[in-house]
């Protein structure tokens, strides 16, 4: 018996030497520091998690689609003292109107037809842990009164059910629609916001932290590549000027294509523009990341104007062999007025 006992005391040891490896690296890999970025906005946003992760408030996390929410989420979560416990997603856009209370509270058997046997709501399979609700403004409004009462009281009754069911479940909900907005327009209730909104995070668009981008970029080209293949200077100021409306989520993708179809261990820009990304980025929008870099420079606006005047004459030049007539038509102007700019310009 007492070789039983000791042998068991070393096994219960042994677990409890590998759970704590194991939420070491858990936390490793989805804590805070997986959050990448180096600019301002990102490490302010990596400072307000660690803050709030050691707390019990519910958290609010406001963001473009495809900024990280689920990842800061689960960040909270893997630094809080719920770790081990259960990290439960529920996107709220995904789920029909009608099945969304039972998906939530669960329900009881013959609450409704087809409920064959009991099941747990998500609440319940997030006891003790964390439960994280995306786009929370999808919630029908009619059960957003009955979320602010299992908030409040950390208690909620099953669909069908009479007898109430305790919990204690830390919530962290995201959107990426203005919610504020939604109660002045009576679709979100004032007192449900307030509630979820006690600490709030915004989550930066990328346009907002673009100086992230090649560190992303790198990043997420080593994870998919196994550190086999490298973005070029050119290929990442060419992935630094493109828009992305995706955000951090679109970059993910687009460089994990880039890995799939280049097959080359250095990437370059031109390679990147012949599978199709980046081919097609507005005119405009490159002229005006040009202008800015100019602007910003410290030139006069004469200076500039000067500048690219004379740089445009001189390209439809080049690309005409000399011959005034073509350049102009280039240009789109009459042969006599690009004579003018030529003279003007003292070419």
């Amino acid at each position: 018996l007492a070789g039983q006992y000791i042998h068991r005391a070393r096994l219960h040891e042994a677990l409890f030497e590998d759970t704590v490896r194991l939420k070491e690296t858990l936390r490793e890999k989805v804590g805070p520091g997986s959050l990448l970025g180096d600019s301002p906005v990102m490490c302010k946003v990596r400072e307000k998690i660690e803050l709030v992760a050691s707390s019990a408030s519910t958290v609010l996390l406001v963001g473009e689609t495809g900024t990280g929410k689920e990842l800061a989420a689960h960040a909270i979560h893997f630094a809080s003292d719920r770790a081990e416990k259960p990290f439960i997603a529920v996107n709220c856009a995904a789920i029909p109107r009608e099945l969304f209370e039972s998906e939530l509270f669960g329900h009881e058997r013959g609450a409704f037809t087809g409920a064959e046997t009991r099941v747990r709501g998500k609440f319940e399979l997030a006891d003790k842990g964390t439960l994280f609700l995306d786009e929370i403004s999808s919630m029908p409004a009619e059960l957003q009164p009955k979320l602010l009462r299992a908030l409040e009281q950390q208690a909620f009754y099953r669909v069908g059910s009479e007898v109430e069911t305790h919990l204690d479940v830390r919530l962290i909900a995201a959107t990426s629609r203005d919610l504020e907005r939604a109660v002045e327009e009576g679709a979100f209730r004032p007192e449900l916001y307030h509630r979820l909104s006690v600490v709030p995070i915004h989550l930066p668009p990328l346009s907002e932290h673009t100086e992230d981008i090649p560190l992303l970029a790198q990043t997420f080209l080593e994870s998919c590549s196994g550190g086999a293949k490298l973005l070029s200077p050119d290929a990442l100021d060419l992935l630094c000027k493109l828009q992305w409306k995706g955000n951090v989520r679109e970059l993910k993708n687009t460089v994990e294509r880039i890995a799939i179809f280049v097959r080359t261990p250095t990437i370059s820009a031109t390679q990147i523009q012949e599978i199709g990304i980046g081919s097609g980025i507005a005119v405009g929008s490159l002229l005006r990341t040009e202008l800015s870099r100019l602007l910003d420079a410290g030139k006069g606006s004469t200076d500039v104007l000067q500048s690219l005047d004379r740089d445009l004459v001189q390209l439809a030049l080049e690309r005409a062999g000399g011959n005034v007539s073509q350049a102009a038509r280039i240009l789109g102007i009459d042969r006599h007025s690009l004579q003018r700019r030529i003279d003007r310009l003292d070419m």
